[in-house]
Formats: structure tokens, sequence, C-alpha cells
């Protein structure tokens, strides 16, 4: 597999079709599809690019996730914990945490 940094994050969080990248010979569930009604703990989430951090709320608010690659949703129903050990304290929370996804 042939991916870097946050797409990487993405492919493995939200799963991939066929042919998505280079290297994607077959497709892949993410971990929130994978998770099925179980529980998915994300540790470091304050590591998470913004935009990623708002990917994530957004399949978690509509309950689906979209593959990378693919044009079509898939339902979710996982629960998600996240932790972090960044500062939450504000001004530093405004630098790493999309306003959406923070909460003290």
């Amino acid at each position: 597999m042939l991916l870097a940094g946050a797409t990487l994050i993405e492919s493995e969080l939200f799963g991939y079709v066929k042919g998505a990248f280079t290297g994607a010979q077959h497709s892949k569930q993410g971990l929130l599809e994978a998770a099925g009604d179980g529980t998915l703990f994300l540790d470091e989430i304050g590591d998470l690019p913004i935009d990623l951090q708002a990917k994530l709320l957004r399949a978690l608010q509509e309950h689906e996730v979209k593959p990378v690659g693919s044009n079509e949703r898939v339902g979710i129903r996982a629960r998600v914990i996240a932790a972090t050990n960044r500062d939450s304290n504000p001004p530093y929370a405004r630098e790493r945490f999309a306003r959406t996804c923070f909460f003290a």
C-alpha cells in the first residue's frame, strides 16, 4: 500500500474500494464499519489532522462513512471513545481540535 499520512489514516478509519489507490487490489472495511455494534477506541485523537476530525465527526453524526475511492456510503453502528494527552484548554485547543469535535 503506497499511502502516506492523512490518506492512510482515512483509509483505515473509513475503508477503501479496489483501485482507490496504487496497491488497493481489493476493497477493505474501515475500522468504523468493522467494529459493528462494538466500541472503537481512538487514542491520541489530538494528532489527527483537523480536516479528518471533521470527517470523523460527520461520520459519527450521520452514522455512515464513505470509503476512499467510493461514491457509495456505508452505514456504521459503532460507538467511539477518543482520548488525547494534548492540552485541551483554549487557546491551544482551537489550534489542534476542530471546534465541532471539542468537548472538555
